[in-house]
């Protein structure tokens, strides 16, 4: 998988005090994007073609990370799935968005 992390600042978050879901989708989008360009030649780009995010819980935190794993490569295609999490002070991590992306 491929890390990507970024510390939640005020001005990001709704009003509940959750991480936008806007934030949260762009991080995972851009690890993706990061990992499914680190499978082309050089001089080759990536654009996202469709994406789906599911967030089964609040993005509550300090601190999130996601990762981004190439499931398919093709020609033309690449398929990647992704999480957001939020590290925990014991080492654990809490799931806050899944995505899957064609790119």
């Amino acid at each position: 998988m491929t890390p990507l992390s970024i510390a939640a600042i005020t001005i990001v978050r709704q009003h509940y005090g959750y991480l936008d879901a806007a934030v949260t989708t762009a991080i995972v989008n851009s690890a993706g994007g990061c990992a499914a360009l680190s499978l082309q030649p050089d001089g080759m780009e990536v654009r996202t073609v469709g994406d789906k995010v599911n967030f089964p819980s609040p993005a509550v935190g300090r601190l999130f990370g996601a990762r981004r794993r190439v499931t398919r490569t093709e020609r033309a295609l690449t398929v990647c799935t992704g999480a957001v999490v939020v590290p925990g002070s014991d080492g654990s991590e809490r799931l806050a968005a899944t995505m899957l992306a064609t790119r």
